[in-house]
């Protein structure tokens, strides 16, 4: 594992802060471009990239706080220390999409519109923030006798599941399905749907690997979630394609 990138005298490049930050400028350097594309003005891309990054640090933290609430009632201080972990991604998730319909009502701006490009580009994004996960040395899965299972003796004493790998590889494969469907003409919004139903399929299926408590049955409560929101969307496209027009292509 590799926390540290480097030191400069008395700085410290973290590297999962690293990624974090080179996920937003990729993200956000692509999704400009796209944006000058369909005419779409710049500064949503700016304002939105930004409000999805805070309301997603936020979220992620607030839904973990909430789920360990007796913990952190006892030691209120470390309610915002992050340098430990502790993020949710469903509360992130969540919170980031509130946002982005507050701003869209806000500005009085075509919601599915963003929703047609943005969010290929918010599942790269996770991809990359999960290889700062993995140099972290955080969100390590369970233990595991697989010829791939990460040696980890200096945070564990068993080798284990590299879910942040899993997922990294399976982000990457959405991101690329909505590359490849990008100039196809469905309906409005209809990449978001994909976005919802295929990162929520991802993550009930790595939670099967990860260290989390059962919550109800067989199932994670992480895990839960993700099927619960994997079924509604995918539930919403077929029905939203009879009801909508075609979305707007582009070209190049």
């Amino acid at each position: 594992m590799h926390p540290v990138l480097l030191r400069l005298g008395p700085f410290t490049v973290w590297s999962y802060g690293t990624m974090l930050a080179l996920a937003f400028v990729l993200g956000t350097h692509f999704a400009l471009r796209e944006a000058r594309a369909r005419g779409i003005g710049e500064e949503h891309v700016y304002n939105l990239a930004l409000l999805f990054a805070i309301a997603g640090v936020v979220g992620s933290r607030l839904l973990h706080v909430l789920l360990n609430l007796s913990y952190y009632l006892a030691h209120p201080v470390e309610i915002l220390d992050l340098t430990n972990g502790g993020l949710a991604m469903h509360g992130g998730f969540t919170l980031a999409i509130l946002a982005g319909i507050w701003y869209t009502r806000w500005q009085r701006v075509d919601a599915w519109e963003l929703a047609d490009f943005l969010p290929k580009w918010g599942v790269l994004g996770i991809g990359i923030v999960r290889i700062g996960c993995l140099l972290k040395g955080c969100c390590f899965g369970v233990p595991g006798n697989a010829p791939w299972a990460f040696d980890c003796s200096l945070l564990h004493d068993v080798p284990r599941h590299p879910t942040q790998i899993y997922e990294m590889l399976l982000d990457f494969t959405l991101f690329g399905y909505l590359w490849v469907k990008r100039r196809h003409s469905h309906f409005k919004g209809w990449p978001s749907w994909v976005m919802v139903g295929g990162y929520s399929v991802i993550r009930a299926f790595v939670e099967i690997w990860r260290q989390e408590p059962r919550f109800w049955g067989p199932f994670k409560l992480g895990q839960l979630a993700s099927i619960i929101l994997a079924v509604a969307a995918f539930a919403m496209i077929p029905h939203l394609d009879r009801k909508r027009g075609p979305a707007r292509t582009i070209s190049g």
